[in-house]
């Protein structure tokens, strides 16, 4: 089984703190740091199994109509080609 992995760079819409744009890139710095167990019980390599798709070109901007847009256009791609995908970074809310 593979599962996609996407990165969504975006925190121009929090109400707090930023520094969630970073996050896509650090995760994967750490997924493949090698500090950590990376096979399952079942015996399945988890991050070998990742396709990683890399980062949305996000404009990373508070409200951003273009970046909403991008982001549900290509889940929804990966969605009906039928990729289960994993999502890293912030949602806009």
């Amino acid at each position: 089984m593979t599962v996609s992995l996407l990165g969504l760079p975006l925190d121009a819409n929090s109400s707090h703190l930023f520094g969630a744009a970073q996050a896509p890139q650090t995760i994967r710095t750490m997924l493949h740091s090698g500090s950590g167990n990376h096979v399952t019980e079942r015996g399945l390599d988890a991050v070998g199994a990742l396709d990683d798709l890399g980062d949305l070109d996000l404009e990373n901007i508070a409200g951003s109509q273009a970046d909403a847009d991008m982001i549900t256009t290509k889940i929804e791609q990966l969605v009906r080609a039928g990729q289960q995908v994993e999502i890293v970074g912030q949602m806009i809310t």
